[in-house]
């Protein structure tokens, strides 16, 4: 339920028609950079980062909490993949849907505390990620091509290229098809909202499917992945977005 998130989402809908908005100016910025086949270069990610911190809440129909969450919070320890145990079913997280197409996908996703996105990947794709509020914990790991790497098992091996916390202060986080830590989860460190651009989109039929992940060590850096089903405890709730709508034709 709505309800459920640790923000206010205004009680009515913000104008359906984006125009110069910056969020229009998001996914305009996003359809010309990452509609080609080539990976952005340097400027180009500078460009898109700019455009994704540069939204403003409102526009997405959010709030901030009232009252931030307690300073003595930290981030969960020990933190390998998602099967860590819960002394308790965690409140859903809630997705909110905003715009998808052929080339592009923008979402936001809410977490309580404590809440996680399990280990999963991205292929073939090109995310960036805005924390909106809140604070999170991000994992980040890219594939080892198998030739760099000596293991009996069949499982494929990954490098850690990213771990650290992540507040509405921080930069929008990119990764890339092989590299950035295309393969990765989120943890609540508090109440949170996270802004995601795709690129292009999860696509089950054209080979581009979610896979979730378990990890055991084989190093201080690098872990064995196993494909597995996320846990029980993992849950999604869609909730209707009542921020800009964007205009696929730029009007």
């Amino acid at each position: 339920m709505v309800s459920a998130l640790h923000s206010k989402i205004s009680e009515r809908t913000v104008h359906t028609n984006a125009g110069s908005s910056k969020l229009q100016q998001l996914y305009s910025t996003a359809k010309s950079t990452l509609s080609g086949a080539e990976q952005p270069g340097p400027a180009e990610v500078d460009k898109l980062k700019a455009a994704l911190a540069a939204v403003p809440l409102h526009e997405l129909g959010l709030q901030k909490p009232i009252q931030d969450p307690p300073k003595s919070i930290e981030a969960p320890r020990g933190l390998q993949g998602w099967f860590h145990k819960r002394q308790s079913r965690a409140p859903p997280i809630t997705y909110l849907h905003v715009h998808e197409d052929s080339d592009i996908s923008i979402g936001i996703f809410c977490l309580p505390a404590n809440a996680s996105l399990p280990l999963h990947n991205h292929p073939g794709m090109t995310v960036l990620s805005r924390v909106l509020y809140g604070s999170m914990q991000v994992r980040g790991l890219d594939l080892v091509p198998r030739e760099e790497h000596a293991t009996d098992g069949s499982d494929p091996v990954a490098a850690v290229a990213l771990e650290t916390v992540l507040d509405s202060s921080s930069q929008p986080a990119v990764l890339f098809p092989k590299s950035g830590g295309n393969i990765h989860q989120f943890t609540a460190v508090t109440p949170c909202a996270v802004l995601d651009v795709l690129s292009p989109p999860y696509s089950p039929g054209t080979g581009r499917d979610c896979t979730y992940y378990a990890e055991q060590p084989v190093n201080s850096n690098k872990v064995a992945l196993k494909e597995v089903q996320p846990p029980a405890e993992f849950m999604v709730k869609s909730a209707r977005y009542l921020g800009l709508q964007i205009d696929p034709h730029g009007r």
